[in-house]
Order: structure tokens, then C-alpha cells, then sequence
């Protein structure tokens, strides 16, 4: 199994196959003060699987952690995706994940990371940066 791409959004859907963002790969929150809740924050992830990969049970994690590594959310569960009897030898199935994280709470300004593990072993941790906004 390869991570594709993976990127932050606020919000994520796919239908047909297809991915539909909106306000989608920014690194960076501006709140008007902490403490903070940010209303929703998605994570989408696209993983490729191999002929090996597929017709079994991965378990997959996101991990939100603050900049010591203190959890601050996450989700986890079970993936399986089987076979499309149509696909030709040796190709490797996508699978678009948007993730959905509501209500996330930020103590304090500050770097933070959302880490994607499969297995156990990590593909990806994407940085991100919560700021109090200017003043108007």
C-alpha cells in the first residue's frame, strides 16, 4: 500500500470515483482567539493498493498531535478493499478517504501534525500551523 497524496480541507467528498473539495491543501488556521475550536477539518488521502494489498484487513490511523506529540484526536479503523474483477493484471486500486474531524479544539498558536499510519508504520505527517488572526 503507497500513500498517493494526502492534504488538508475544509471540507471533502468523493462520489463516483470522483473527489470533490472545497478550501482544500492550505497548511495554516486563523482563529480569532484561543483557546479554539475549528468546526470541521478534513483530511483526505488517496492510497494506491497492489494485488497484494487488496481482499485484506489494514488498519488505518490519523493521528492529530499538538508540537510535543500530545494527542489532541484521532481516528482509526479497519480497511478493506476488495479486488474490481475488471482491473488488469498488476494495476493498483485507488481509494480516496476524506476523513472528517468536527469540533477539533486548539489550546494555543502553535505547529501541530496530522499523521496517516497504515500497518502501524506512518506514510505521511502533514504540518499544520493554527495563528491567532490580525486585528481588522
Amino acid at each position: 500500500m503507497e500513500l498517493d497524496f494526502a492534504f488538508l480541507a475544509d471540507a471533502a467528498d468523493v462520489s463516483l470515483g470522483k473527489l470533490f473539495v472545497l478550501g482544500g491543501a492550505f497548511d495554516t488556521i486563523h482563529v480569532p482567539a484561543f483557546p479554539a475550536t475549528h468546526p470541521i477539518l478534513a483530511v483526505v488521502i488517496r492510497l494506491l493498493l497492489g494485488p497484494n494489498d487488496l481482499d485484506r484487513k489494514h488498519k488505518l490511523e490519523i493521528l492529530l498531535l499538538d508540537a510535543d506529540a500530545h494527542h489532541i484526536a484521532s481516528a482509526n479503523g479497519d480497511l478493506t478493499v476488495p479486488k474490481v474483477p475488471a482491473s488488469p493484471q498488476g494495476w493498483k486500486q485507488a481509494v480516496i478517504l476524506p476523513l472528517r474531524f468536527f469540533n477539533v479544539p486548539f489550546k494555543e498558536a502553535g505547529h501541530y501534525s496530522i499523521e496517516i499510519l497504515a500497518n502501524g508504520t506512518m506514510l505521511k505527517a502533514i504540518p499544520l500551523r493554527v495563528i491567532q488572526a490580525p486585528k481588522p
